[in-house]
């Protein structure tokens, strides 16, 4: 997943959780991510995802396309649904995870609405 900016995406911090989706991968009991950052790790529901490089919020300001650095997550589940569809079949591995942006996170929103974001919470697995 790319997040693609405009000049119209400007930085903001969270003063309250935000809720948002994320397409992961079941493998047993563990949720992981479906994209290559960060792959190696597992994750269960309650847990924090964040990034496994750090990227300063001046250079995501400065960059059109941002693909690492941040965790990348949709608005509402529609936005999910169809991502994961080219990522293999619903329900089987591939689910789709809501999450919150917790309070007082930075993150950005573009007009495809897709956050990135320096961290997300896992609250529940859904189908």
């Amino acid at each position: 997943m790319c997040f693609l900016k405009s000049k119209r995406n400007k930085h903001k911090v969270s003063d309250k959780d935000i809720t948002c989706y994320k397409v992961m991968t079941l493998l047993g009991d563990d949720i992981v991510s479906s994209y290559y950052y960060p792959r190696n790790n597992s994750y269960r529901i309650g847990d924090t995802i964040e990034p496994s490089e750090n990227v300063k919020d001046t250079v995501i300001d400065k960059s059109d396309f941002v693909n690492g650095g941040v965790i990348h997550s949709y608005a509402d589940y529609t936005e999910a649904f169809l991502e994961s569809i080219p990522l293999g079949r619903l329900g089987e591995d591939t689910v789709i995870v809501e999450c919150v942006i917790p309070a007082g996170t930075s993150y950005w929103k573009n007009k495809y609405r897709e956050y990135i974001s320096k961290k997300v919470v896992i609250k529940a697995i859904l189908y």
